[in-house]
């Protein structure tokens, strides 16, 4: 699971906005995300920490998991 933090919410286009930190391929950044249920979209406020899984078959860009970071 990654870490990251919500930035921005958009529940009628199902994406989300995350600021993570750096990973294997890629620096620190904020990013769009698709999310796979937009119902996963009603538990979360911008600021919210997150852990969150990707979609490995389409390059990671499609939210399929996501719980509160501790």
């Amino acid at each position: 699971m990654e870490e990251g933090v919500v930035k921005k919410i958009d529940k009628a286009g199902r994406k989300l906005a995350i600021a993570h930190a750096a990973q294997a391929s890629m620096p620190a950044m904020t990013m769009v995300y698709s999310v796979k249920d937009a119902a996963l979209l009603d538990k979360l406020q911008p600021g919210q920490k997150i852990r969150f899984v990707t979609d490995p078959a389409d390059g990671g860009m499609t939210v399929l998991r996501i719980e509160a970071a501790k």
